[in-house]
Parts: structure tokens; sequence; C-alpha cells
């Protein structure tokens, strides 16, 4: 048989072999080696890792639409997902509806209605249900099944282009010569005038 040295050489015990494929089956033979020689070869031992580590959320972000909100996780996920009702969105401290969640790889993305304007406070928590090594369970779940757990108003990336609030009148200043007039206000205007 081929053996492969370990390296970094491992004179612990137990012994911990990096780099498997979740899911891949292996049959390993464990020989020592020392100053007098290499030992006879171990008994062989059949594994196959399994992944058992959960989706963690990685970012959350507000498309400039408003109304799509990306929750990205640490890994691939399965196409099965929350129902919306575990998810809470916050903005500016009240509710907002989610109408949709749907999965694309490492994303779920959730349809909030009405959309959510520019600069406002928008946070997002997900209520997970009792955790189920099934990948048909309704939750945010890897490929495998692992559930992701709750989690708490986190905060989302505010991206949104909407504003629905008109500009607000701050002062007038005639000019000197009688016939410019500046108008200000509390934000940039459109280039269009009345």
């Amino acid at each position: 048989s081929d053996y492969t040295a370990l390296s970094p050489a491992d004179a612990a015990s137990p012994v911990t072999i990096q780099g498997l494929t979740n899911g891949t089956a292996y049959t390993i033979y464990l020989k020592a080696v020392n100053s007098a020689g290499d030992s006879v070869a171990s008994s062989t031992v059949s594994v196959t890792p399994v992944d058992n580590v959960a989706p963690t959320l990685s970012s959350s972000v507000l498309a400039a639409n408003g109304t799509t909100l990306t929750l990205t996780f640490s890994e691939a996920l399965n196409a099965t997902t929350a129902p919306t009702s575990s998810f809470t969105v916050l903005v500016g401290g009240e509710s907002r509806t989610v109408s949709n969640a749907s999965v694309s790889g490492s994303t779920v993305v959730l349809t909030l209605s009405p959309a959510v304007e520019r600069n406002q406070v928008v946070t997002v928590a997900y209520s997970a249900p009792t955790v189920d090594t099934a990948n048909s369970n309704s939750a945010i779940q890897d490929t495998v099944g692992n559930d992701a757990i709750t989690f708490t108003a986190r905060a989302v990336t505010n991206n949104s282009t909407i504003d629905t609030v008109p500009p607000v009148f701050v002062s007038a200043v005639l000019a000197a010569n009688g016939t410019t007039l500046t108008m200000t206000y509390n934000e940039a205007l459109n280039a269009t005038t009345a």
C-alpha cells in the first residue's frame, strides 16, 4: 500500500487528518515512523466525514428598490427554507411585512412590502424552528440539513434609493441685485424644477 506522510507531522494521539471531503468514504491505514523505523500498518479504519456545522448569517443588505432584502449565509443552502412568518423586519422600529422568502445559493431573499425608504434604520431577525436534521423541514438550512440558529435584530445595510418624503423649505434669501432669490431646502433637489 502507498502511504502519505502527514504534513506537518503529528506526534500526538489521536491523529487528526485534515482536508477530507464531507460525504466521501475513506479507508485509512496508519503507521508510526520514528528513528527506529516504521511500524506495522494499523487495521483499516473506514470513515465518512459528515458536515455538522450550521450555516451562519454573514450579511444582510437591502437593495436600491427598497423591497429586496438579501441575507447571505456562510455556505450553500437547501432550497427548502423557512416561512415568511419566521422573519421579523423592523423599519424605524416598526414591523414591515415579509411577503416572500426564497433561496438562491447561499442567500435567502426576502421581499418586503411596502418599500423601505433611504436612510431608514432596518433590522432583521429570524426565529428558527426546533432543530431537525432532515433537509426537508421549514428552516434556513444547509444542503445536508444543518439548521441555522435563531438570530435577533441584526442591522441591515440600507441601499434603498426610495424617497417619498418631500423636501422641507428651510430659508429664502433675496440677493442685493433684487432679481435673484435663493431658496434652501433640507435635502438635495432634482435638477428639474417647477
